[in-house]
């Protein structure tokens, strides 16, 4: 039977109100979450506090169930990036299933089952494993890296698989960013420690190496300040190695602004270098946001979000754009990658 937009409402509201309830009763989960992720205490709590979509409106709620289509069941494979996003994947799902298998990441586990356990919705289901060449009807919705994505769609032929893969966000100015645009930058660039597909790993400026210089210093001592009650987790091997390999590359190539807690590079041109998750920021200059754009041209399908104070002059398809400070709260109206399905 097909169900009604009043019931896929309610569901998706009760999904929201166990968010409630779990972000109330965050002392319970904050340190097994700061284990499990590797972010810090304060940023769980961050996180936690801001960043999940509780506050979400009606219309809002009405809008993602207006676009979440249908199925007869729905399947959730989680990404272990941004914790807080399990709210959002099993709501777009469930507002269009009355049933929804969820798999967790081994690496994100406490907070997708303590929305689950709060929802206590019987049509939800946490599995450890999906058997993709058993099922025979219904959608695959998956949260992770291309290759993943890639590799259940093989495993599922005839299926409607909605891969959501890698990708970053980026900051474009085109006028001097000012002491409070700095702080709310600074905001979207710490909360997960760039790991999630919204983070901004690249900030560019119109101007010239100099005025990009000034920023990377003022960006790079925001970073350090921001640090002091937020601090930033710790780093996979992956991400260590990565991190000495662009720290290596700016020294000899740009400028750098480097502490315990942050590196800042700023390029002496336009030339794309995205550098690793773990506050790490490329900072690099145009004489035009023409110039800008055509410098991003090749990159734009990983392009997931763009703040900037010139949203009028960006047409990027399938990226979200929005202001200064937010990139990492959307609202709950669908998902946050508006890219073409992988």
């Amino acid at each position: 039977m097909r169900r009604s937009r009043d019931d896929r409402f309610a569901t998706v509201r009760r999904l929201v109100w166990a968010a409630h309830d779990v972000v109330e009763a965050r002392a319970k989960i904050v340190d097994a979450i700061a284990d499990e992720s590797g972010l810090s205490r304060e940023g769980v709590d961050l996180a936690l506090r801001e960043h999940v979509e509780i506050d979400a409106t009606d219309a809002e709620i009405d809008t993602l169930v207006a676009t979440a289509g249908d199925a007869d069941c729905v399947h959730v494979v989680l990404s272990a990036n941004v914790f807080v996003a399990a709210l959002r994947a099993i709501a777009i799902a469930r507002a269009a299933a009355p049933r929804v298998v969820v798999r967790l990441s081994k690496r994100d586990t406490i907070f997708a089952s303590a929305l689950v356990d709060a929802a206590d919705d019987p049509a939800i289901e946490i599995v450890d494993a999906i058997a993709f060449e058993k099922i025979r009807s219904g959608e695959v919705h998956v949260y992770g890296r291309d290759e993943t994505i890639a590799s259940i769609r093989a495993r599922a032929p005839g299926l409607v698989v909605r891969g959501h893969g890698s990708g970053f966000g980026a900051i474009f100015a085109t006028n001097a960013i000012s002491d409070r645009e700095l702080s709310r930058i600074v905001g979207d660039i710490i909360v997960f420690d760039q790991r999630g597909c919204l983070s901004p790993r690249i900030v560019a400026v119109v101007g010239d190496f100099d005025l990009a210089k000034r920023l990377g210093e003022r960006l790079a001592s925001a970073l350090r300040i921001a640090a002091e009650s937020v601090p930033r987790g710790r780093l996979t091997d992956r991400e260590q190695r990565e991190s000495r390999e662009y720290i290596d590359l700016m020294r000899f190539g740009g400028e750098l602004f480097e502490s315990d807690s942050a590196v800042v590079g700023v390029a002496r041109s336009d030339a794309i270098i995205l550098p690793p998750p773990g506050r790490h920021v490329h900072l690099l200059h145009a004489p035009s946001i023409d110039a800008l754009r055509n410098a991003f041209a090749p990159f734009s399908r990983f392009m997931t979000c763009v703040a900037t104070d010139a949203p009028s002059a960006l047409s990027l398809t399938g990226t979200r754009i929005c202001r200064f400070g937010e990139m990492q709260r959307p609202r709950l109206t669908g998902p946050v990658d508006l890219r073409a399905s992988l």
